[in-house]
């Protein structure tokens, strides 16, 4: 069984590569906090939509809203900042008779998330599934959000397995 130290080591390496695909290829001045930030005004619709070349790259925007929640499906909703984590299974306290589960829900794209210091990625559609192995009887998961701002949402779901 892989100690606490080297898991948290693996989590930190998979932070540091992936935050270097959002490194900028040539220097960046750094300029003091600005005291009334301005606001982001989202631009007019395109009067027509085109495919963008292969090559270009489009990265999700932190504060996109979440996608919306077919058929009015029941979730527990975690926020800090812009980050938000929609939990639509298992729900905590929940008693199953299957050894494993998948913990299901939708967070903003390119989240990280750790699951029982398993590192996981939001995919584009802003939706994780993710396996669950249980051990019988109660089973806690705990459960750490990240984005690339900074904002973190941890909660501990617990899970009960009775064959």
């Amino acid at each position: 069984m892989k100690s606490i130290r080297s898991r948290i080591a693996i989590f930190a390496l998979a932070i540091s590569i992936w935050a270097c695909a959002f490194l900028p290829t040539n220097p960046v001045a750094i300029s003091s906090p600005v005291a009334n930030p301005p606001t982001f005004v989202a631009p007019p619709p395109p009067a027509a939509i085109t495919a963008l070349p292969v090559a270009e790259t489009i990265i999700p925007s932190p504060l996109s809203p979440p996608p919306t929640v077919a058929n009015n499906q029941a979730f527990t909703e975690y926020k800090n900042g812009t980050l938000w984590v929609h939990v639509f299974s298992p729900p905590d306290e929940a008693v199953v008779q299957t050894a494993q589960i998948v913990v299901a829900g939708q967070a903003p794209a390119d989240t990280v998330i750790s699951l029982n210091n398993e590192v996981y990625v939001v995919s584009a559609d802003q939706s994780f599934n993710i396996p669950v192995n249980l051990e019988e009887g109660p089973n806690a998961l705990e459960f750490v959000a990240s984005d690339l701002s900074g904002n973190e949402v941890a909660f501990t779901l617990t899970v009960t397995y009775e064959p």
